[in-house]
This record gives C-alpha cells, structure tokens and sequence, in this order.
C-alpha cells in the first residue's frame, strides 16, 4: 500500500525511525543533494540549521554523480557514497557533513541494526566503522562484473548483490554461499535485452534491489 511518494530524481533511500532520507541528483537544480521527509507523512523535514534549509548539498557535479550512487544510516549518521568520488559522513539533524572520506575500492554502501556496510571492487561485503575503515569482512564473492549495490535482509540472513556486467542479482547467506540468483546471465548491447522470448526474470542492467519486511 503506497503511503506516499517522492517524484525527484531520486538515486537511493535510507530510513531511522522518524525519517526517510533521499539522496539525488536534480538535473534542473544542477544539485546533488540530501533530503528528509517525515517517515509517516511523507512531508519535507527541514534541516536543524540557521538556514533551516529542505536540502543538504553535496560538493559533487551531478554530471559525475552515478546512478549506483548510495546512502546509508548507521550508528547515528548518514553515509553518502558516490561511486569514483567520496564518501560523506553527513549529521542527520543539522545536515553538516562532518567528513569527506576517501574509501578505496568501495562500490556501494548499505545499513543493517544500525551498522555501516560496504561492497567492494574485490567482492568483499565488510562491516564499516564511522571512517570508511574495515572491521569485518563477512565473505567475499569471486568472479563479480560491474557489482553496482548492496543489500542485507531485516533478519540479516540473506545480502544481496546487483551486477550490471552480467545482469543478475546473486543472493548469499551470511558466509558468502550462494542461496538464489535472479535472472539469466547475458551481455546487453546497448543497453537493450537479446532479441528472443520475454521472460519476467531477466534483467537489464540492475542497480538495485532490496529485501521487504517478509523478506
């Protein structure tokens, strides 16, 4: 049942209890930006600021802003990932962004019971502290093209990864072992499906998927 929704061009989403936050990239403002709405209604929360400003800009061009980009909540802050770019460590009251962080080989990041994760170029699913800084690598997935983003079950019992190089979703239990792969692998030219039959599950180049309260 949809509540409410957001029309911007939106890249990515992340909650806490009280607000949805938005990270986009606005071709009309010539922004990319962090909003928050109020989780229940759906309405614009301004930021804690002297400006008391609806949106936080982020020091990045949207013309190098990515449509993998991401954003995270864990451990009381905002995390903004701009693939090729930075990673932004952002107060979610008053929208300062309080670090610029240069994270090598991070692909994307995604949040769990208020914990930072990260994908990276090497297949690794890590745990993250507050400096983009390792703590714990769960697994790590071989043989990975183009993995776009991350994303972690409620009960924290399946992670899933999009690929764009081969056009799937591989879903893995918590060690790394392979549970359920979504869509057939094949190479799109030009961004356009094989020519042949409609099958609902294949995919053209994925940039996300996430897990619903049933999982």
């Amino acid at each position: 049942k949809i509540l409410w929704t957001d029309s911007t061009e939106s890249l990515d989403l992340t909650l806490n209890d009280r607000h949805a936050f938005l990270l986009s990239r606005e071709s009309w403002t010539k922004k990319t930006l962090i909003r928050r709405f109020d989780l229940e209604t759906g309405k614009i929360v301004l930021f804690e600021n002297a400006g008391r400003t609806s949106d936080i800009t982020l020091p990045v061009d949207v013309k190098e802003v990515p449509d993998a980009s991401s954003i995270a909540y864990a451990s009381g802050k905002l995390f903004a990932f701009i693939p090729g770019k930075n990673l932004f460590r952002v107060d979610p009251n008053s929208g300062r962004i309080e670090a610029t962080l240069t994270v090598p080989g991070l692909l994307a990041v995604t949040d769990r019971d208020d914990t930072l994760w990260g994908l990276f170029e090497d297949g690794a699913v890590a745990k993250l502290d507050e400096e983009g800084k390792k703590t714990a690598t769960a697994f790590t997935v071989k043989n990975l093209e183009n993995a776009v983003r991350l994303a972690i079950s409620e009960d924290g019992q399946r992670f899933a990864i999009s690929s764009k190089g081969t056009n799937q979703i591989f879903i893995c239990d918590p060690t790394g072992n392979p549970v359920q792969t979504i869509g057939k692998a094949y190479s799109a030219v030009d961004g356009k499906r094989p020519a042949g039959k409609f099958i609902e599950t294949n995919l053209i180049s994925p940039h996300g998927i996430d897990f619903d309260a049933q999982g």
